[in-house]
């Protein structure tokens, strides 16, 4: 019995073409269902993420602490022990705050930023020091002028009899040349004149 080869090797593939066939089928019957399933996992992975534990997922959900009143090195370790990073911003001059204390941060106390994002503290330089200029020997209006460019307010007002003329300055406390804060104020004590009359003889 004589075989033709080529028909031989044509059986031999069609198993071989019918089975890529059905695992076509097959794939294209059931990709719906997979894309489907996979969409579902995919959805409420999601939902658990930004609606049940933000946190640990969305940027910018950590919550900011309060460090004004700390000084900067302590402010500094709040801010890093919730993933923050400190800025020393500008220096303020603060009657009531000692030099180094955090007056103001940006961002804000309460409000919500990415962890690792960089917190700016604006920072108390203390007191502001000044001389006290001398006014001694001029008269209360000019002394007021010098003091207000000094950064000085009038403070109280008193009168004390003196050989000085007549609304002149003869004392300011602060003395003239020493230095107080501002802003503060100083205060006057202004000549009234004389009092001592002389007795005339004819």
């Amino acid at each position: 019995m004589v075989y033709d080869a080529r028909a031989v090797r044509a059986e031999g593939r069609m198993p071989a073409r019918k089975k890529r066939m059905t695992l076509r089928r097959a794939f294209r019957r059931w990709l719906p269902y997979a894309i489907v399933i996979i969409g579902g996992f995919l959805l409420a992975y999601l939902i658990v993420a930004f609606f049940v534990f933000p946190s640990g997922v969305i940027p910018g959900n950590a919550k900011v602490p309060n460090v004004a009143g700390l000084t900067y090195d302590d402010a500094a370790k709040r801010l890093a022990e919730v993933g923050f990073r400190a800025e020393r911003g500008e220096q303020r001059y603060h009657g009531g705050a000692p030099k180094g204390t955090v007056l103001e941060q940006n961002p804000h106390a309460g409000e919500r930023d990415a962890e690792g994002a960089t917190i700016t503290l604006v920072v108390s330089a203390g007191q502001r020091m000044a001389f006290v200029p001398s006014i001694v020997g001029l008269p209360q209006n000019a002394a007021e002028e010098a003091l207000q460019e000094a950064g000085f307010e009038l403070g109280q007002v008193f009168e004390r009899p003196s050989n000085a003329p007549a609304g002149e300055v003869i004392e300011s406390k602060p003395a003239p040349g020493s230095r107080a804060a501002i802003p503060g104020s100083v205060s006057l004590v202004i000549s009234v004149g004389s009092t001592t009359t002389g007795s005339g003889r004819p």
